[in-house]
């Protein structure tokens, strides 16, 4: 195990950005199970096989608010009817092949304006 993946609770390829995705404990256990808990049974199902195998149901967006971030949405049903996308965010490290999971939630929906990298529109 590399460095970086000693205190993470995944950590996964994944080609839509081509880097190694890293979910930290301290940030799934401090930030994102306490102010997102609907997330939590869903690591391993939705937000894993988002990252790490995307479908058609992903589309990856540059954050037009920080340029070096990336947003990954995976649309599924299982927040409606409050809301129909999984959103990840992760921050690109420079001049490395990984990026770091900042946080995850649900939302309505995928942004009208930016730079789409991957998805359908």
């Amino acid at each position: 195990m590399e460095r970086f993946e000693k205190n993470s609770v995944l950590s996964v390829y994944c080609p839509l950005i081509d880097r190694n995705i890293v979910l930290y404990k301290q940030t799934w256990e401090e930030h994102i199970v306490p102010q997102h808990p609907e997330v939590r049974q869903h690591l391993n199902l939705l937000i894993k096989d988002a990252l790490e195998k995307p479908d058609a149901k992903v589309s990856v967006f540059f954050n037009t608010q920080n340029s070096d971030e990336v947003l990954i949405y995976k649309e599924c049903p299982h927040f409606l009817p409050l809301s129909r996308y999984l959103k990840i965010a992760v921050k690109l490290i420079k001049n490395k092949e990984i990026a770091i999971v900042k946080t995850i939630f649900h939302v309505y929906d995928v942004p009208k304006k930016g730079v789409r990298l991957y998805g359908r529109k």
